[in-house]
């Protein structure tokens, strides 16, 4: 299992309202977001095509999850949950 040792959330649809590409880098897509209640926050998509036979994409992945859960500072930007849908995982992060 890919993120065995981390809570995800299942069910981005119900949770995010719109959606709205802000960036992209060598292995994953930023999007902004908000809720219903018109939270905005970013979201970074990782697509599971592109890991499922890629050791060193699954690497990256989840030492970016590690890295982001252990800083704490207000220059750098944390994330707070990860979802999932059949397609890609989705970090939750701020967005200012």
């Amino acid at each position: 299992m890919l993120l065995g040792k981390y809570s995800i959330i299942k069910g981005l649809q119900d949770v995010v309202n719109t959606f709205k590409k802000i960036g992209e880098g060598s292995f994953a897509q930023v999007f902004e977001a908000s809720t219903n209640y018109q939270f905005k926050f970013a979201l970074k998509s990782f697509e599971k095509k592109g890991m499922e036979n890629n050791e060193k994409t699954k690497k990256a992945f989840r030492n970016e999850i590690d890295v982001m859960k252990k800083l704490s500072s207000q220059y750098i930007v944390s994330y707070d949950y990860i979802y999932e849908t059949e397609k890609a995982y989705y970090l939750k992060m701020e967005y200012f």
